[in-house]
């Protein structure tokens, strides 16, 4: 069964004739004629009864008809709705991020694309960047921020555009001993309480390595990557936590000190897409927005 013959069934019941419906569907009479013969031939049921010069529907016909009429609005209905989507009178995009990302203006970036955007729907997801890269695989998610390191996630067709770089750094409470050096190395930590990043960020196994390469055990107090709590940790004096600066800038309303943590460290954050998922007219919008937001002020 061929949609064209849905259309043939439906304009012959309204013209009445063979001859008045193919005028009006621009094909040739014995055309139409022998599309509906076999569309009858395939269903088993004769659809009209042919009189001398019109036709009229046979109560299977009848039946027929209004399931017909049900499909061509629907099929009329998807097509406006996939029309929307093509030309973005409608569309949607679901973002993975960090819970960390709130202090690197990412956010403001969401906020004025759907405001440029608002036919748009925004949905964010909060999670770690590996779970990220999996919701995104399975494609659960549409684009994603997340922070890497090399090597670089392997994930299929996954398309990696670095936003920018921030320098890690110690965060320590106000008053501490070390907050006189310009900046702090791994040694310098050996025996003091450390709030180490969450074990499933990427920050983790960088701090860690850092601590093994100087032969020092951490101690270690505590396991977070929630901004708010280490940062409250570190301010009443339990302990010193790694963060980017990005992240010590956005929480100077917070009393304690920092310092960059010698050993080459940094989070690079990414923006990652799919190859397949960054042809849908959407999805092409935000991620050219981002990327186009970053290369142009990739301070922000």
């Amino acid at each position: 069964m061929k949609l064209s013959q849905l259309e043939y069934v439906y304009e012959v019941s309204q013209c009445g004739s063979m001859t008045a419906a193919a005028n009006k569907l621009f094909v040739t009479q014995p055309t139409l004629s022998q599309q509906i013969i076999n569309l009858e031939n395939e269903l088993g049921v004769k659809l009209f009864v042919r009189l001398s010069r019109s036709v009229l529907l046979t109560p299977a016909g009848e039946e027929f008809l209004i399931y017909a009429k049900r499909i061509l609005s629907d099929v009329e209905k998807l097509t406006e709705s996939m029309a929307d989507y093509s030309t973005l009178r409608r569309g949607k995009v679901r973002i993975g991020m960090l819970s960390t990302f709130g202090c690197f203006n990412i956010i403001n970036k969401l906020a004025i694309f759907k405001k440029e955007n608002p036919t748009i729907d925004t949905r964010i997801t909060v999670d770690q960047s590996k779970h990220l890269i999996g919701m995104m695989v399975s494609h659960q998610l549409d684009v994603a921020f997340i922070m890497a390191s090399n090597p670089l996630p392997d994930a299929p067709r996954l398309q990696l555009t670095k936003l920018f770089d921030s320098e890690i750094m110690a965060l320590l409470p106000n008053g501490h001993p070390l907050a006189a050096k310009n900046r702090v190395t791994f040694s310098d930590l050996a025996g003091e309480n450390i709030i180490m990043p969450s074990p499933s960020s990427t920050l983790h196994a960088s701090i860690f390595a850092g601590f093994h390469n100087e032969g020092i055990d951490p101690v270690v107090i505590s396991e977070t990557s929630h901004p708010e709590l280490f940062i409250q940790m570190v301010a009443n004096g339990m302990g010193i936590a790694f963060a980017s600066e990005r992240v010590v800038a956005g929480n100077r309303h917070h009393s304690f000190l920092s310092r960059p943590l010698v050993g080459d460290l940094a989070q690079s954050i990414y923006f990652a897409v799919l190859e397949d998922t960054y042809e849908i007219p959407s999805i092409r919008r935000f991620a050219d927005y981002i990327i186009r937001e970053y290369t142009m002020d990739p301070g922000s």
